[in-house]
């Protein structure tokens, strides 16, 4: 390399380096700082508040006697559901058993879908297969409390079902299985079970 392209190669770093330094000393507006600052800033995503069970269903924790009748003969059969609190109370399981056998038939568990904002219901049973629900509290046209869950839309089975929780008190509440078949203009009820807490139907 010639000596000429070394002097001039100098000289552009000598250039650069105070263009530099000259940058750094311009006065600069603070609102207009602050505005670029705030423009490269990400945008805050918007966080949904995490529910327990302890905000709609602590009613149903405990041990329970059932009265089940299921359509057409609505005949009344004998049962218990034993339903706990997991995951610092974040996750419900139910345990169901037919009459004064021991043997589970049925399971659920009951978390809180965030995203969603609605308590997902998946029950699995022996006879009837694995059943998905959203859902959460509203009211009848009383304006009595209840809890309604139905199938989401993207349910691959047939038609569409929900369940509901009503005459909710410490130790009793109401249990209805329904199921439509023209998108939930009408339903048709399918199970009912009757909830006793353990302790009073031993009275």
């Amino acid at each position: 390399m010639s000596r000429r392209h070394l002097f001039v190669g100098f000289w552009v770093c000598v250039v650069a380096v105070q263009v530099a330094f000259l940058w750094t000393q311009l006065p600069i507006d603070s609102a207009k700082s602050d505005e670029l600052t705030h423009n490269l800033t990400p945008p805050s995503v918007p966080q949904t508040q995490a529910r327990n069970l302890s905000d709609d269903f602590n009613f149903w924790l405990g041990e329970w006697n059932t009265e089940a009748s299921t359509a057409p003969d609505w005949q009344t059969r004998q049962g218990k559901d034993v339903v706990q609190s997991h995951l610092e109370g974040k996750l419900l399981e139910e345990v169901f058993t037919k009459g004064a056998s021991k043997e589970n038939f049925q399971r659920g568990y009951l978390f809180y879908l965030q995203r969603e904002q609605k308590w997902q219901h998946m029950i699995y049973d022996v006879n009837w297969g694995e059943y998905r629900f959203l859902g959460g509290p509203t009211a009848n046209a009383d304006g009595e409390p209840m809890i309604v869950l139905e199938s989401p839309d993207d349910d691959t089975r047939p038609g569409k079902r929900r369940e509901t929780f009503s005459n909710i008190t410490e130790d009793s509440f109401d249990y209805l299985w329904e199921e439509s078949r023209d998108g939930g203009k009408t339903w048709q009820a399918m199970w009912k079970v009757k909830y006793k807490r353990a302790k009073d139907a031993e009275k």
